[in-house]
């Protein structure tokens, strides 16, 4: 803990020590400071944002939280942090409930007081990690050392066998004639490759000319978009619905990807023992959609 309360990386480890979440507008005024170095890594920033929350954030924080995690750069904010630093103060002004390192201490020390436990929720088990694409993924535990080869003593072997393991020498002053037949293979293969040169430069030159001669056959090439991918965001309370987009299933909550649908989509979300959550976004636009699960009646 420095002079300005706690740094983000003890209120991450307490968090996951004890299996709680900051509330959304500490969570985010920590991030905005920690954003306020000269260097910072904005999809790690974003990383620890989405596990402060737990991923129970309002849509106007799990927008912010998709842009820094996008996969494209093109599409996170500037890497000067300014209009990052403006859209998370933002936010807790809009909150309208206090912020300060002593509350931020205050909430991390009731927290501690309490007992560690194991977490139920996906985000704070052990190896869960958010990617790039906004997906909670298993981490890969490094395999355990090998043993020293010090550890283990080769056979020992007789000189006789020492010997026999040698490979034979070739006596000296010994000469062998070639095998006439090694170059008539290596001319056969060079002229084969020569004809396979000459073919592909002939395909490459006809179809050049069919382009210049027929200016028709250009406009049928597609062309890839400019345009940006945009960004699309899927929460729900509890998480861990799967998620249904048109009736195909493409993943589980918390979920963030480009946005590659088109025109109205239908979303549906469903988990066992809740009723399903149908509703519908726009395509091709920034979306971020929140669902809150209603258990089913017993």
């Amino acid at each position: 803990m420095t002079g300005g309360g706690p740094s983000l990386d003890e209120a991450l480890a307490t968090c996951k020590a004890h299996a709680e979440k900051l509330p959304p507008q500490l969570a985010a005024w920590l991030v905005a400071r920690a954003c306020e170095e000269a260097t910072f890594d904005q999809p790690a920033m974003g990383q620890a944002l989405f596990e402060l929350t737990s991923g129970d954030a309002s849509p106007t924080l799990a927008a912010i939280i998709t842009r820094m995690v996008h996969p494209d750069a093109e599409i996170r904010y500037p890497a000067d942090g300014r209009e990052l630093r403006t859209a998370l103060y933002d936010y807790v002004k809009s909150t309208h409930r206090p912020v300060s390192p002593e509350l931020l201490a205050e909430f991390l020390s009731r927290v501690s007081a309490t007992a560690p436990r194991e977490s139920g929720d996906p985000l704070f088990s052990a190896g869960k990690q958010l990617d790039a694409s906004g997906r909670v993924h298993q981490l890969r535990t490094a395999p355990p050392p090998r043993a020293s080869p010090s550890a283990f003593e080769p056979p020992k072997m007789k000189p006789e066998e020492l010997e026999l393991a040698r490979a034979p020498r070739r006596a000296p002053n010994t000469w062998s004639e070639p095998a006439p037949y090694r170059d008539e293979v290596g001319k056969k293969r060079s002229r084969l490759a020569l004809y396979l040169a000459l073919g592909l430069a002939v395909l490459g030159a006809s179809a050049t000319a069919a382009f210049i001669l027929y200016p028709s056959l250009q406009r049928k090439v597609p062309l890839p978009s400019l345009q940006p991918a945009r960004a699309l965001l899927i929460t729900s309370e509890p998480a861990g619905a799967t998620i249904l987009i048109e009736g195909k299933a493409i993943g589980v909550t918390p979920w963030a990807g480009d946005n590659r649908w088109g025109g109205k989509v239908r979303l549906e979300l469903r988990r066992d023992g809740y009723e399903p959550f149908r509703d519908t976004f726009q395509g091709g636009k920034d979306q971020s959609i929140g669902a809150t699960l209603k258990p089913k009646p017993r």
